[in-house]
């Protein structure tokens, strides 16, 4: 994990690598703890093997629909602070899930929001 400062807001934005996984489910993101939620603004994702559908997700809940990729396929987003892509429920970890065993990887950018 990489800590940046963003003086604007006061808060750090994170990076998270998204890791090579294999089928099922991988968290990438460890829930943050009581009264606290993970705030996602970039994702970079990149799938090695053709056909691998990803789903990021916290708990059992999809934050973005499935997604299928060609060989050596992937995508980059960015939003920002005041229009972040997504965020998960209070003390909920960042999860991603993939329906086929190809190379994942790539890197979330997110802060942790507090709800107090």
């Amino acid at each position: 994990m990489t800590l940046r400062s963003d003086q604007a807001y006061g808060e750090a934005l994170l990076d998270a690598p998204i890791p090579t996984v294999g089928s099922g489910d991988s968290t990438i993101v460890a829930a943050p703890g009581a009264s606290k939620k993970l705030v996602v603004v970039g994702l970079i994702l990149s799938c090695g093997a053709a056909a691998s559908v990803v789903a990021l997700r916290s708990a059992a809940t999809a934050k973005v629909p499935g997604l299928s990729f060609a060989a050596n396929g992937g995508l980059a987003d960015r939003g920002d602070r005041d229009s972040p892509m997504f965020a998960c429920a209070e003390n909920e970890a960042l999860v991603l899930n993939s329906s086929t065993a190809g190379p994942i990887g790539g890197v979330v950018t997110y802060f942790i929001e507090s709800s107090v």
